[in-house]
């Protein structure tokens, strides 16, 4: 079992590694919260460098399992206080964890499923999202373009539910830093685009799927890594356009569909 720290001295840095992209940067570290999301840190062999349980408070087998599990990870007690201001409101759990964050490179990806690329996603949750739907439909990857939601901010830690530590994630500056690889691995590139007058539909081989920024769509670079440009139909009579995590969640299936 880890050693035990008393952390009430650690609270602020604790605190913002939940808050703080800066600080997460710099520490090599973020905050893991709920039962589901910290089983598949452990089962997929993630790095805990801590974990974090309140004074006072019984810990059940499960709680037991985790920390025996990851014997060599700090464990910091805080206060009961302390301990309910960090944790999820949304998930409650009795455990809080701390990972250390990955610097993947495009040359990890060596999967056969589609390559998800992300031009400069905005929103944590919908990065979370689309991190999951990735790791549902077997993708090979996910590659973030440019300034983007941070995959290791808690709401997006949170929204992909445990995937984050089973699909490899690629942050990379931008698309000109990624095409030269994206060419070289024979991959169709295909960005979804409400204005494209081809429909999404079921594809084969090798396969990049290219989606854009929530207020802005693809941007240029990102357009120019793309072979084609593909839409969702769509039937109604208001929406003329999908959130981005609903759209690209909808794509990987459609291309995945019968493989």
């Amino acid at each position: 079992m880890p050693s035990i720290e008393r952390a009430d001295g650690t609270f602020q840095l604790l605190d913002a590694l939940g808050r703080n992209r800066r600080k997460r940067r710099q520490r090599g570290e973020f905050l893991v919260h709920g039962v589901r999301s910290i089983d598949a840190a452990v089962r997929n062999g993630w790095p805990l460098t801590a974990l974090v349980i309140a004074t006072g408070r019984r810990r059940s087998r499960w709680a037991e399992g985790v920390l025996a599990a990851v014997p060599g990870a700090t464990l910091h007690e805080l206060a009961v206080d302390l301990f309910d201001h960090l944790a999820d409101r949304d998930e409650p759990c009795e455990l809080i964890a701390v990972a250390a964050t990955r610097d993947r490179d495009v040359g990890e990806i060596d999967g056969a499923g589609p390559l998800v690329v992300l031009d400069r996603p905005a929103a944590p949750g919908n990065l979370g999202t689309l991190i999951r739907s990735a790791d549902a439909f077997e993708a090979a990857a996910v590659v973030i373009l440019g300034h983007a939601a941070d995959p290791y901010d808690p709401r997006t830690v949170r929204a992909a539910v445990g995937s984050l530590f089973s699909v490899p994630v690629v942050e990379v500056a931008g698309a000109e830093a990624l095409s030269p690889w994206l060419r070289a691995s024979g991959r169709r590139v295909v960005g979804l685009d409400e204005g494209a007058t081809s429909p999404l539909g079921r594809r084969t081989g090798p396969l990049a799927l290219v989606l854009g920024n929530e207020g802005r769509g693809l941007g240029a670079a990102a357009r120019a890594l793309c072979d084609e440009l593909v839409a969702i139909p769509m039937r109604g009579r208001a929406a003329t356009s999908l959130n981005v995590a609903v759209a690209g969640s909808i794509a990987l299936y459609e291309v995945t569909r019968g493989a």
